[in-house]
């Protein structure tokens, strides 16, 4: 499989340099430009190279702990499964990052807070 880092090189230059500010809370679910990456790193799809994310840990107005999400179903300690807008995802625990709001494209919406309770409970299990 051959990926397109130029492409993606030259959109990460755009975000660098767009003077995009928004708002965004833990809990939230967002479509994020997340790039093309390496190995089996999650990558973005389409010209934003963009996936959702779970705000999971806001570190102040511009970075947060982002939760890439898969809409196929995964079992096992990596995973976390959740219903947003009655679709059922997965939580890839294991591709947490820190990210920048500047990635950030849509809000998708947010997360019941049992659902976080049980994703909090769930990464904690892993990196506890």
């Amino acid at each position: 499989m051959s990926r397109d880092y130029d492409s993606w090189n030259t959109e990460k230059k755009k975000i660098e340099t767009t003077a995009r500010t928004q708002i965004f809370n833990t809990g939230q679910v967002w479509w994020c430009s997340v790039g093309v990456n390496i190995g089996h790193e999650q990558d973005g799809k389409n010209a934003n190279f963009e996936r959702p994310v779970l705000v999971f840990q806001k570190f102040g107005a511009d970075t947060f702990l982002g939760l890439p999400l898969s809409s196929t179903l995964k079992t096992g300690i990596f995973y976390a499964d959740f219903d947003l807008k009655s679709k059922r995802s997965s939580v890839l625990l294991s591709q947490a990052r820190v990210l920048s709001q500047r990635r950030l494209l849509r809000n998708m919406g947010r997360v019941t807070a049992t659902d976080m309770k049980r994703i909090k409970a769930a990464f904690n299990k892993l990196y506890g």
